[in-house]
Parts: C-alpha cells; structure tokens; sequence
C-alpha cells in the first residue's frame, strides 16, 4: 500500500528495503513459534521476558542512539 502512494505522489525511493521487511517478518514469526511452544511453561516465560526487559534497560543507551539515526534517515 505504502509502494503505490509513494508512486501516486512521485516519489520514487522505497520506504523500507526488501530485505529488512523480510527479516523482520522472519523475526516475528520465529518468536511467535517459539512463544506457542513456551505457553504451559510460566516461569520460563516469565524469566525470558525479564532478561529481555532487562537487556533493553541495559542497552538503553545504544537502542536510543540508533532510533535517532533512524530517524534522521
């Protein structure tokens, strides 16, 4: 949808590049599998959601970096 309003408006670049649209997706479906296989499993979904927010408060600092260069793209 975004590819036919950027062609409507005249702009000619991509917004997103193929291969980063198909490994985010690739991503997403791989945690989607592996959180249905985790269900009956409570505590160890509870420890990897923990160490995730934990890893994302410790890296803090380079995740905001690299949103704002994103941003500045």
């Amino acid at each position: 949808m975004s590819k036919r309003i950027l062609v409507a408006e005249g702009i000619e670049e991509n917004l997103m590049d193929a291969g980063f649209l198909l490994a985010c997706s690739a991503f997403l479906i791989g945690v989607s599998v592996i959180c249905n296989l985790l269900f009956p499993y409570r505590i160890l979904r509870y420890a990897i959601l923990f160490a995730s927010a934990g890893l994302v408060f410790w890296k803090r600092e380079l995740l905001l970096n690299t949103m704002a260069d994103i941003r500045k793209k």
